[in-house]
């Protein structure tokens, strides 16, 4: 979500990163709690006239791998090249990249193969469900809701 969409709907930018340089609509909103995005979706459903929720951790899992069964949409290995994550810890290779240790525009990498931008890295992402680290040795297999 960028912080242009953000303020659409609830005005007010709670972001700590702002560029003067860099264009408002490309910057991600960040410093936001679960309870924020909660009202975000509420708001937000309000305007559309349809419900607006946060995913399920299994839905934004499936979406932020765009379908493959790889741990990342783009394959087995992930570090700074490809996405926002720290780059000398890379996970999968050997290989090591950057590490920029603030949020970036979201066009700062190549899309999933479904369009969508900075699914592996860049800011923390809300999901809809409660945290339980045994959840899913016992959840059903198919859009567990825990």
């Amino acid at each position: 979500m960028t912080q242009e969409m953000w303020t659409q709907v609830v005005v007010k930018n709670p972001s700590k990163f702002h560029y003067n340089s860099t264009p408002f609509e490309m910057m991600p909103v960040e410093e936001v709690s679960w309870n924020d995005c909660q009202k975000f979706c509420l708001c937000l459903s309000r305007k559309l006239g349809v419900k607006v929720s946060l995913p399920t951790e299994a839905q934004w899992e499936y979406t932020c791998r765009a379908g493959t069964e790889t741990p990342f949409s783009h394959g087995d290995t992930l570090y700074g090249d490809w996405a926002n994550c720290n780059g000398t810890k890379p996970y999968g290779t050997t290989m090591t990249g950057r590490n920029f240790q603030k949020p970036i525009l979201v066009s700062s990498f190549y899309p999933n193969p479904w369009g969508l931008r900075n699914m592996h890295g860049n800011v923390w992402e809300w999901c809809a469900d409660w945290y339980d680290s045994h959840y899913y040795e016992n959840s059903p297999t198919h859009d567990p809701k825990g």
